[in-house]
């Protein structure tokens, strides 16, 4: 029973990485941009709402857009920025208030 699960596994490693190739050599452009958008994986795309940090390499999934961190606004109105290499993802513009945006990261989804 062992032997027939260990070929079996066997079989379906061969099979992911013969289709793995397959399509790296196929579709490269697709295959690639498909493999670093996937979400909440380490050393993929940060999504929405969430936080990455420059000093990492990270960046936004496709379709969001990183601003800067706020501690919020004085009494002038001036946004406070946090001043590291931190960023949040948001997808900034569809007119709703999404995950991470505020009045100093998306003013007009704020609105």
């Amino acid at each position: 029973m062992v032997k027939k699960i260990a070929i079996v596994i066997g079989i379906l490693t061969v099979i992911l990485i013969i289709t793995h190739f397959l399509l790296v050599f196929l579709l490269p452009g697709q295959y690639i941009n498909f493999l670093k958008n996937l979400p909440g994986l380490p050393g993929f795309c940060v999504g929405e709402g969430k936080t990455g940090s420059g000093w990492e390499n990270e960046r936004c999934c496709l379709g969001l857009s990183s601003h800067g961190q706020s501690l919020g606004k004085t009494r002038d109105g001036t946004c406070i920025a946090i001043l590291d290499a931190s960023f949040i993802c948001t997808n900034c513009g569809d007119g709703i208030c999404g995950p991470g945006e505020e009045e100093c990261t998306c003013e007009e989804d704020y609105k």
